[in-house]
């Protein structure tokens, strides 16, 4: 996994007739368009006036927009906007999807939209979701037996695969996960220890 600070900059005398230049405050190479990331990196912005030897930082708006559709995006960075209004760097976001793509556009106040470049995961492309195909998944444990099974679509219960076997998963299928103690423990330690319910949206990689 990589981190990335993205650093916006231009000359005064480029104001207006000069593209700023993107780098990467870390190690100080350029960022390219699109900027291939991988789920798990992590990405921040800077905006900054560079005046002489001063250089001022600027308030700045980033927003994140689907290249398809010109719709906001939430779904890659997990916020379809990063409002900077007091200028300097803002937070970290973490890169979600496995495979997308994603228009960036940073707006500076009384300069407008500077430039809105692309970053990608894989090939940049999301795959088509075939809502039938979308599957619902319960994995329990039973505490006492320490025995994993999982069910789909509430069908039959079936032994959770051992390593390095996995549950194969795609995009937009549902997992949830349950504990209960054993139906035949003796009286002293009948129970059912209740978990907490996850349900998240899977991504398109096996689950271990």
């Amino acid at each position: 996994m990589s981190d990335y600070l993205i650093v916006i900059s231009f000359n005064t005398a480029g104001i207006g007739t000069t593209k700023p230049t993107l780098k990467n405050y870390l190690n100080g190479a350029d960022i390219p368009d699109p900027l291939p990331l991988i789920p798990g990196d992590r990405v921040a912005f800077n905006v900054q006036l560079n005046a002489g030897f001063q250089k001022r930082q600027l308030s700045y708006q980033v927003d994140f927009i689907d290249p398809a559709t010109n719709q906001p995006n939430e779904t890659f960075l997990g916020v379809s906007t990063i409002d900077v209004p007091n200028g300097g760097t803002s937070p970290f976001f973490h890169v979600l999807p496995l495979t997308e793509t994603v228009k960036y556009s940073v707006t500076v106040p009384g300069l407008g939209t500077i430039l809105d470049p692309e970053m990608q995961t894989g090939q940049g492309v999301r795959p088509a979701i075939d809502a039938a195909g979308i599957r619902t998944y319960l994995i329990t444990w039973d505490i006492d037996l320490n025995t994993v099974v999982y069910q789909q679509n509430g069908g039959p219960a079936t032994p959770f695969p051992p390593p390095p076997g996995s549950l194969p998963l795609n995009l937009n299928d549902t997992v949830a996960f349950n504990a209960t103690a054993a139906a035949g423990a003796p009286p002293g330690r009948r129970r059912r220890r209740p978990c907490r319910r996850i349900s998240r949206r899977a991504a398109s990689r096996p689950a271990r």
